[in-house]
Protein backbone atom coordinates (compact mmCIF):
# COMPACT_ATOMS: atom_id res chain seq x y z
CA UNK A 1 0.00 0.00 0.00
CA UNK A 2 0.94 3.44 -0.70
CA UNK A 3 1.56 5.96 1.88
CA UNK A 4 0.52 9.49 1.78
CA UNK A 5 1.31 12.85 4.23
CA UNK A 6 -1.16 15.43 3.94
CA UNK A 7 -0.23 18.71 5.22
CA UNK A 8 -3.76 20.02 5.42
CA UNK A 9 -5.15 22.19 8.62
CA UNK A 10 -8.79 21.04 7.31
CA UNK A 11 -7.98 17.34 6.75
CA UNK A 12 -9.32 15.97 10.03
CA UNK A 13 -12.60 18.02 9.64
CA UNK A 14 -13.87 19.83 6.81
CA UNK A 15 -11.70 17.82 3.84
CA UNK A 16 -12.71 14.76 5.73
CA UNK A 17 -14.50 12.92 2.42
CA UNK A 18 -11.13 13.36 0.47
CA UNK A 19 -9.22 11.55 2.81
CA UNK A 20 -11.62 8.55 2.67
CA UNK A 21 -11.90 8.41 -0.80
CA UNK A 22 -8.20 7.97 -0.88
CA UNK A 23 -8.60 5.08 2.14
CA UNK A 24 -11.25 3.21 0.13
CA UNK A 25 -8.69 3.35 -2.96
CA UNK A 26 -6.11 1.82 -0.98
CA UNK A 27 -3.59 4.27 0.45
CA UNK A 28 -2.49 5.00 3.85
CA UNK A 29 -2.93 8.18 4.85
CA UNK A 30 -1.62 10.47 7.73
CA UNK A 31 -2.44 14.17 8.22
CA UNK A 32 -0.37 16.49 9.73
CA UNK A 33 -2.76 19.70 10.57
CA UNK A 34 0.44 22.56 10.31
CA UNK A 35 4.21 22.63 9.30
CA UNK A 36 5.49 21.63 12.72
CA UNK A 37 3.46 18.46 12.76
CA UNK A 38 4.40 17.73 9.43
CA UNK A 39 8.05 17.99 10.44
CA UNK A 40 7.79 15.28 13.08
CA UNK A 41 6.04 12.69 10.92
CA UNK A 42 9.05 13.30 8.08
CA UNK A 43 11.29 12.81 11.22
CA UNK A 44 9.46 10.01 12.70
CA UNK A 45 10.67 7.10 11.03
CA UNK A 46 7.86 6.50 8.24
CA UNK A 47 8.82 7.04 4.62
CA UNK A 48 6.06 8.36 2.59
CA UNK A 49 5.37 7.38 -1.52
CA UNK A 50 3.71 11.19 -1.72
CA UNK A 51 2.97 14.59 0.52
CA UNK A 52 0.01 16.60 -0.71
CA UNK A 53 0.43 20.16 0.50
CA UNK A 54 -2.19 23.09 0.77
CA UNK A 55 -0.55 26.31 0.97
CA UNK A 56 -2.62 27.71 3.40
CA UNK A 57 -1.69 26.11 6.60
CA UNK A 58 0.07 27.59 10.13
CA UNK A 59 3.30 27.22 11.67
CA UNK A 60 2.48 25.42 14.87
CA UNK A 61 5.22 25.17 17.41
CA UNK A 62 8.38 24.78 15.76
CA UNK A 63 8.18 26.02 12.02
CA UNK A 64 8.96 29.86 11.67
CA UNK A 65 8.35 31.63 8.58
CA UNK A 66 7.45 35.35 7.29
CA UNK A 67 5.40 33.81 4.21
CA UNK A 68 2.14 33.89 4.27
CA UNK A 69 1.77 30.61 2.40
CA UNK A 70 3.30 28.02 5.16
CA UNK A 71 2.64 25.14 2.84
CA UNK A 72 4.68 26.92 0.01
CA UNK A 73 7.34 27.44 2.44
CA UNK A 74 7.69 23.97 3.71
CA UNK A 75 7.40 22.69 0.24
CA UNK A 76 10.32 24.96 -1.02
CA UNK A 77 12.72 23.92 2.31
CA UNK A 78 11.74 20.15 1.50
CA UNK A 79 12.84 20.07 -1.70
CA UNK A 80 15.49 22.39 -1.25
CA UNK A 81 16.96 19.53 1.43
CA UNK A 82 17.19 22.19 4.40
CA UNK A 83 15.93 20.14 7.15
CA UNK A 84 17.99 17.42 9.13
CA UNK A 85 16.78 14.22 9.54
CA UNK A 86 14.47 13.68 6.84
CA UNK A 87 14.61 11.98 4.22
CA UNK A 88 15.17 13.39 0.22
CA UNK A 89 11.52 13.43 -1.73
CA UNK A 90 11.17 14.37 -5.13
CA UNK A 91 9.03 16.95 -6.57
CA UNK A 92 7.46 14.28 -8.42
CA UNK A 93 6.11 12.56 -5.95
CA UNK A 94 4.21 15.51 -4.70
CA UNK A 95 1.00 17.56 -5.26
CA UNK A 96 -0.26 20.57 -3.77
CA UNK A 97 -4.08 21.04 -3.03
CA UNK A 98 -5.03 24.50 -2.06
CA UNK A 99 -7.38 27.02 -2.94
CA UNK A 100 -4.33 29.94 -3.69
CA UNK A 101 -4.86 30.63 -7.21
CA UNK A 102 -2.71 33.33 -7.93
CA UNK A 103 -0.20 33.10 -11.11
CA UNK A 104 3.46 33.63 -9.29
CA UNK A 105 2.40 31.08 -6.57
CA UNK A 106 2.03 28.58 -8.95
CA UNK A 107 4.53 29.42 -11.37
CA UNK A 108 6.87 29.26 -8.46
CA UNK A 109 5.42 26.00 -7.29
CA UNK A 110 6.16 24.72 -11.04
CA UNK A 111 9.79 25.80 -10.81
CA UNK A 112 10.36 23.67 -7.88
CA UNK A 113 9.41 20.77 -10.10
CA UNK A 114 5.88 20.17 -8.56
CA UNK A 115 3.48 19.02 -11.58
CA UNK A 116 1.02 18.41 -9.83
CA UNK A 117 -1.63 21.42 -8.79
CA UNK A 118 -5.18 21.08 -7.94
CA UNK A 119 -7.48 24.01 -6.62
CA UNK A 120 -10.01 22.81 -4.16
CA UNK A 121 -13.04 24.83 -5.48
CA UNK A 122 -12.96 23.08 -8.71
CA UNK A 123 -11.62 19.37 -7.71
CA UNK A 124 -14.74 16.58 -7.33
CA UNK A 125 -13.85 13.49 -5.37
CA UNK A 126 -13.47 11.36 -7.76
CA UNK A 127 -11.13 14.02 -9.73
CA UNK A 128 -9.29 14.29 -6.90
CA UNK A 129 -8.74 10.66 -6.41
CA UNK A 130 -8.13 9.91 -10.21
CA UNK A 131 -4.94 12.95 -9.83
CA UNK A 132 -3.39 10.92 -6.32
CA UNK A 133 -3.81 7.95 -8.79
CA UNK A 134 -1.92 9.70 -11.97
CA UNK A 135 0.81 11.12 -9.66
CA UNK A 136 1.73 7.60 -8.87
CA UNK A 137 1.50 6.76 -12.28
CA UNK A 138 3.83 9.13 -13.31
CA UNK A 139 5.96 7.64 -10.83
CA UNK A 140 6.09 4.56 -12.67
CA UNK A 141 7.06 5.60 -15.50
CA UNK A 142 3.62 6.44 -17.22
CA UNK A 143 3.29 9.73 -18.72
CA UNK A 144 0.17 11.20 -17.37
CA UNK A 145 0.70 14.95 -16.90
CA UNK A 146 -2.87 16.15 -15.96
CA UNK A 147 -2.50 19.73 -13.91
CA UNK A 148 -5.04 22.22 -13.04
Amino acid sequence: MKRILWIEDEGKIQLIQYKTVLVRGGYIVDIASDATEALQQLRGGKKYDAIIFDLNIPCGTEFETDNPYVGLELLRMLIEKKFENVSEYDPAKMMVFTVVNEDAILNEIRSLGVKSILNKRLTELPDFKNHVDGLFNKLNGKTDETQI
